[in-house]
């Protein structure tokens, strides 16, 4: 039997929806987080323009902005690394 899909829960809002950020003035909706470690996003463009890194690609909570980082401080850019901070940082019941 297939694992369930992840589920975002953003730590300062709750919001359930994560962003795939492709540069500061555009990004994706993430659809679907498989456990197995792909990343799927949906085709629609959002506006990113309030958003400030210097990373050309991260992940960010599309209510409220919130960047996921890795240990040193780094917003995360990689697929692996996201799959494994929503395990350890969002319950998933």
């Amino acid at each position: 039997m297939a694992e369930k899909n992840l589920k975002f829960v953003c730590p300062d809002c709750s919001g359930k929806k994560l962003i795939q950020a492709q540069s500061v003035m555009k990004g994706y909706e993430v659809e679907e987080l498989d456990p197995d470690g792909y990343v799927i996003t949906g085709d629609e463009e959002l506006d990113l323009d309030t958003l400030e890194t210097d990373t050309t690609f991260y992940y960010c909570c599309a209510d409220c902005d919130y960047i996921p980082e890795d240990d040193d401080g780094n917003p995360i850019s990689e697929d692996a690394d996201i799959i494994e901070w929503v395990k350890a940082n969002c319950s998933q019941e």
